[in-house]
């Protein structure tokens, strides 16, 4: 069900969701293909399933036929549609994020099907796309479902790295991924809290807030040692006189408590350093 909004541009808004529309077809279509999940158009010449013919159409050219007739101005990315070229100029070369997430403090996306495709799968943990040969295993997207079988069940690796010798990937979106963060070591996905720090990918800048800049309640590790602990860590003296046999290495006791309590200062900073008799 769509229903009328007064906007400047679009004049419908989704019964189920944020998104609005400029007509009440195209609400129409986003309501059956996206929360009635409708899939009425199959591949020629595959198992595919799409909500509306064009996609199906865009599909058979870009997949099957190879066809990639539309060049990033800015890089060698070629595109099958001019609206995915722009739009990748815009999120890619121009740094647009105009969609932010209302969950997660500094992260925003490029289009708002990305918004929403994150609030389902990170926030609602909505899994509707189920594998068929691994009961207990399900995805929030049906293209990574389809990478899950072709990588996992059918060990497919058809993408080879042109740098990296024998590497290969199961999905060309992987092995463009891998040339991008190790190759030409891009960071498209930049801190705003930190001057300087991005990253290659949008979940390791989601791990990094959630870290560093998202104030939790977390418990501090209990330390196993005090800060005024001294311990012995020299060699065993020898106990008898003119006795040839090398020092005794320090005690496994006392080197597994060092052991701990360096853990203990990774976990708790801000505490004194041990004092340790050499």
């Amino acid at each position: 069900m769509v229903r009328e909004v007064k906007t400047r541009k679009h004049t419908y808004a989704c019964a189920h969701c944020v998104a609005t529309f400029a007509s009440q077809s195209k609400g129409d279509v986003h309501a059956r293909t996206v929360h009635e999940k409708r899939r009425d158009f199959k591949c020629p010449h595959c198992d595919s399933l799409f909500g509306r013919a064009s996609d199906m159409r865009v599909h058979c050219k870009t997949v099957h036929e190879k066809r990639r007739d539309h060049k990033c101005p800015h890089c060698d990315k070629c595109f099958g549609q001019a609206s995915h070229m722009r739009r990748h100029c815009t999120v890619v070369h121009e740094k647009v994020r105009a969609y932010p997430c209302p969950h997660c403090p500094g992260i925003s996306f490029g289009q708002n099907g990305s918004l929403l495709t994150h609030i389902d799968m990170v926030h609602m943990k909505r899994r509707d796309h189920v594998c068929h040969l691994c009961p207990d295993v399900a995805f929030g997207k049906r293209g990574d479902l389809t990478r899950h079988i072709e990588t996992v069940h059918e060990k497919r690796r058809d993408h080879v790295c042109p740098y990296c010798s024998g590497i290969a990937f199961g999905h060309q979106s992987t092995l463009t991924k891998h040339i991008e963060m190790v190759h030409e070591k891009r960071r498209d996905f930049a801190c705003q809290y930190c001057k300087g720090v991005a990253f290659g990918r949008a979940s390791d800048l989601r791990r990094h807030v959630s870290a560093i800049h998202v104030k939790t309640k977390t418990k501090r590790a209990p330390s196993v040692l005090s800060p005024s602990t001294t311990l012995n860590l020299s060699p065993s003296p020898t106990t008898v006189a003119g006795d040839t046999t090398p020092p005794l290495a320090p005690a496994a006791h006392d080197i597994q408590l060092l052991l701990q309590f360096r853990w203990s200062q990774i976990m708790t900073p801000g505490q004194r350093p041990i004092r340790v008799q050499l």
